[in-house]
């Protein structure tokens, strides 16, 4: 049926379906990108896990003499671990 042939109620209430349907389909988008940025998040956290993971097996000999040492003992360990990696160690010998 033509638009010119459709009364002004039911030129109204098809208004008034496309609408929801616009909706329906706006909330569809929003829900996928929701969940795009949900997953593009758990894989961003589960990156920083694996490195963080890694960090601390590289540097455990570093965590444990940070640990014991009388400069860093009060710190929590978690917090020891975030500095490892900012830091570069260097040996010197005895003496210096």
């Amino acid at each position: 049926m033509r638009d010119d042939d459709k009364t002004k109620e039911q030129l109204i209430e098809e208004l008034v379906e496309l609408r929801h349907q616009l909706l329906d389909c706006r909330k569809q988008d929003s829900l996928e990108q929701g969940c795009e940025k949900n997953q593009e998040q758990r894989q961003a956290d589960q990156k920083f896990k694996e490195s963080s993971d890694y960090i601390t097996k590289e540097n455990h000999e570093i965590i444990d003499y940070l640990k014991n040492s009388r400069l860093f003992s009060h710190l929590p360990e978690s917090l020891i671990r975030q500095l490892v990696p900012l830091s570069e160690f260097s040996e010197y010998p005895a003496g210096t």
